[in-house]
């Protein structure tokens, strides 16, 4: 059965990272805080779909972790190569942004191809 609650959890999480960074992205502690938010719902999205293919969802932040088990269950969730390649850099953002005060990010553009979606 599947759990709406962590896509629920995931699209909060990505509105008001949104609003947040429209709002105030000039200011270094929201540009913290949105990351910290887009972890979150990176994070919450991976759990949903695992939580749907019928895996129990383990208590981690480590998106590394989320992803390899993502890819063994044969879940649903499409997995950039971006991703992929910024996971630990992202997992990082759970923590870092929250605890370590000489921790800042910086506001910027990454582009990426888009996913591939298989018709």
């Amino acid at each position: 059965m599947c759990d709406i609650r962590y896509f629920r959890m995931a699209r909060h999480h990505f509105i008001s990272a949104k609003e947040a960074l429209k709002c105030f992205s000039w200011d270094e502690l929201f540009i913290n805080d949105t990351a910290y938010k887009l972890q979150q719902c990176v994070e919450f999205t991976l759990k949903a779909f695992l939580e749907c293919k019928g895996v129990t969802v383990p208590e981690t932040h480590q998106l590394n972790k989320l992803i390899r088990m993502s890819k063994d269950n044969g879940s649903a969730c499409i997995i950039t190569e971006w991703l992929e390649k910024n996971a630990i850099q992202i997992t990082e953002w759970e923590s870092q942004t929250r605890y370590n005060f000489d921790y800042y990010l910086e506001s910027v553009s990454y582009t990426h191809p888009e996913p591939t979606r298989p018709y």
